[in-house]
């Protein structure tokens, strides 16, 4: 029996030694790797704690994290000044799941060699130089990406029909890069996507796509300078600096119920604005200012005001802009009595009417000169942090 005993001790003791010996030849290899990775970017001095000389864990070296059995699982080098193209030693760190070098001064193409990194689910390569097409497999390079940013380059070339098989993608930033060719209408594929930013590049003049409509978690759309023309359908979000003109026109309750952000301005958009703004639960930033949006601004529920009742259905709204439009009429009453508005912005307008006698406590802004309005300024004023009023008669 003490024979037994003292077998399973062994065994036990030598399992112990064998794991210990096993961690040990990770850490080393993972510190070895991080050594090469500096060494491959010309031994920056942004990683100059990357040493071997120096006493503290690899872990604790600048943009490192590691897991608990000290696997590198992200390198986070923001801004460091890093020059070179990415080096393929990275993907020699097995548990990297997350990848973030934006704003360094990074070269090259785009690292087709990510494919080797099985892990990762983040990557971001904004603001740096990278140049050419993206990869035509794109799916296949990074099978697991949840996270992809890679605006701020100069990507060329049109968007590759392989992203919309990247169906785990959450967040897809494609914005400020020489991209072509159409605006993707196969990204509605992306039913988990949350964020699409694509923005300010040379797509081919036309509208955009009816599909975005089924992206139905999306909380922000971001198509500033690409180029949109004709009308907006249903599903969203940000829009400045494009060339859509006519009514905004939405027949249908919108499809991204999350959207948190409408920001329209600096366009050509007429005729009033539309009361299924509201359909938006979530909606807490509605911006329609630099358009030429008319019609009357009445208390009733009717679809020819331009700030219609309805705005009561967005309990979260806290700040509206519609200066610079050509909107006429008086304020529904309702817009003094949304309990989470802070900033209300209505300059240059024909507005008309008396202002309430007192207004919401927690109304901090209020921009509304060169208007109509008439009558005495709300005792409640003093609390405001700006307040811009000139034009009342």
């Amino acid at each position: 029996m003490a024979s037994s005993s003292s077998v399973l001790f062994f065994l036990s003791l030598f399992t112990l030694i064998s794991l210990s010996f096993l961690q040990q030849t990770q850490i080393s290899s993972e510190k070895q790797t991080l050594l090469q990775i500096k060494n491959d970017w010309g031994n920056p001095a942004a990683l100059a704690s990357w040493s071997n000389s120096t006493f503290s864990s690899y872990c604790n070296w600048t943009g490192v994290g590691c897991s608990a059995d000290g696997s590198v699982t992200s390198l986070i080098l923001w801004g460091e000044s890093i020059t070179g193209s990415v080096p393929s030693s990275i993907c020699q760190l097995k548990s990297l799941s997350h990848l973030d070098l934006y704003n360094n001064e990074i070269t090259g193409s785009f690292p087709q060699f990510l494919s080797t990194c099985s892990n990762l689910q983040y990557l971001d390569l904004s603001q740096n130089y990278f140049v050419g097409v993206l990869p035509s497999n794109l799916d296949q390079v990074l099978p697991n990406i949840t996270y992809l940013y890679l605006e701020g380059n100069n990507f060329t070339g049109e968007i590759p029909t392989s992203i919309s098989k990247m169906t785990r993608l959450q967040s897809l930033w494609l914005d400020n890069n020489l991209f072509n060719g159409t605006m993707p209408s196969f990204i509605s594929s992306l039913t988990n996507l949350q964020q699409l930013a694509l923005a300010w590049n040379s797509f081919t003049p036309g509208p955009i796509p009816e599909e975005y409509g089924t992206l139905t978690k999306l909380t922000n759309l971001f198509i500033a300078g690409a180029h949109l023309e004709g009308e907006i359908p249903n599903s969203f979000a940000n829009l400045t600096h494009n060339n859509l003109s006519g009514e905004i026109t939405i027949n249908n309750p919108f499809g991204a119920q999350s959207l948190v952000t409408i920001d329209l301005k600096k366009n050509q958009l007429t005729g009033p604005i539309p009361e299924s703004f509201c359909t938006l639960q979530k909606l807490s930033l509605l911006f329609l200012s630099y358009n030429k949006l008319t019609g009357l601004l009445t208390s009733s529920n009717s679809l020819t005001g331009s700030i219609p009742k309805s705005l009561r259905q967005c309990p979260d709204l806290f700040h509206l802009e519609v200066d610079n439009n050509q909107l006429i009429g008086k304020l529904p009453s309702v817009l003094w009595q949304m309990q989470k508005l802070t900033q209300v912005i209505m300059n240059n307008n024909m507005l008309s009417g008396e202002l309430p006698s007192r207004l919401q406590w927690n109304l901090t802004v209020l921009e509304i000169e060169n208007n109509l309005f008439s009558g005495i300024v709300p005792t409640s004023a003093v609390i405001f942090t700006y307040l811009r009023l000139a034009g009342i008669i």
